[in-house]
């Protein structure tokens, strides 16, 4: 998240107007619209909506797709059907995350979701590899986004969409009736709770309609990362980058299957599995005072530096804040680590 924040002149095109935008994957997304701590509590008990524009789509065409990108990515693409999805990393050959997506398939095309700032390297990655098979890739514009998280979401899009569509695995997406050609609902857990998102072409009718309707309120950026710290859901950018191998990310089964077969950097993934753990594991951490710092920041374990913070909810309790990061594997869930130079302590959840 940037740390950039400007006062909103409008919200996404026909919403609510947020009290501050901010920057988020090179896009302007609310901050909060006026009580960020009220914002995330209502994610928590109840439901709330978020403006997704931080998030782009390729779209992946071609008899030969499916086995091109399963030879690609961690995750196992040859098993996707028509309405199901999946999360997923694209390695480099030393088993390093270059990009993270989620992967949803449709009858005649794969669309792969990314961080809209990454959307592009994304293509060029891809296109590297796009020898003789016979995929195309093509960008898709025409379609905004709103997640909606919380308890009662699935109450809501079963109001909207139907028992199936409440129903939906993670990943799983499904066209939004009496909407117009491609407008889908994707069940997406983004905040830690249970969520959707809507993929539409008049984002505005749906934020007014959700209000209206469902007594939704909106949230913005602060409640979000606040929330996925809370869940410890990393964000690329911030836990992981190009220097993070795979397995250290704690996504196993999510994001990475060992079972598939090759794809680029599995020697590397598997031989971390079949010779032991990561030298460093992500967890979620408690961190004492409620102020904030600078991030990444390094953490020590009596006196000797053993990993880093990378993501401080900017949300606290007054006393503690929730953070993210990485520790040597070895230290255990309890342990009292000291953040930088400033003798905060920090406690691994």
């Amino acid at each position: 998240m940037s740390n950039s924040r400007t006062t909103a002149k409008a919200g996404a095109a026909g919403g609510p107007r947020p009290a501050e935008t901010t920057l988020l994957s090179g896009q302007a997304v609310p901050a909060h619209f006026g009580d960020p701590h009220a914002e995330a509590g209502a994610a928590r008990v109840d439901a709330t909506m978020f403006d997704r524009s931080d998030r782009a789509l390729l779209r992946v065409e071609g008899a030969d797709r499916q086995a091109w990108l399963h030879n690609l990515l961690t995750n196992d693409i040859k098993r996707l059907t028509p309405g199901q999805g999946c999360y997923a990393f694209a390695c480099d050959v030393r088993g390093r995350v270059q990009f993270d997506l989620n992967v949803l398939c449709d009858s005649d095309a794969l669309v792969l979701d990314s961080a809209a700032d990454r959307r592009e390297l994304l293509h060029k990655w891809l296109d590297r590899y796009l020898l003789s098979e016979r995929a195309t890739i093509a960008t898709e514009d025409s379609l905004g986004r709103i997640g909606l998280s919380g308890p009662r979401a699935v109450e809501i899009v079963r109001a909207i969409a139907g028992e199936a569509a409440a129903a939906l695995a993670e990943f799983g997406h499904c066209e939004l009736s009496g909407a117009s050609a491609g407008e889908r609902l994707v069940r997406h857990d983004f905040a830690g709770s249970v969520g959707f998102e809507l993929l539409v072409r008049d984002i505005g009718a749906w934020w007014e309609r959700l209000a209206r309707e469902h007594g939704v309120r909106p949230a913005g950026l602060i409640a979000l990362d606040a929330l996925r710290i809370e869940a410890g859901i990393p964000w690329y950018g911030r836990e992981i980058d190009e220097r993070t191998v795979a397995p250290e990310s704690g996504q196993i089964g999510r994001a990475i299957v060992y079972d598939k077969g090759c794809y680029l950097g599995q020697e590397i993934v598997e031989r971390m599995r079949s010779f032991g753990n990561p030298a460093r594991r992500l967890a979620r951490m408690r961190v004492q005072g409620d102020a904030d710092c600078d991030i990444p920041a390094p953490l020590t374990l009596n006196g000797t530096e053993c990993g880093r913070l990378t993501s401080l909810s900017a949300l606290g309790d007054g006393a503690t804040r929730a953070g993210l990061g990485f520790v040597r594997f070895a230290i255990a869930p309890g342990a009292l680590l000291v953040l930088g130079e400033s003798g905060r302590e920090v406690q691994l959840l």
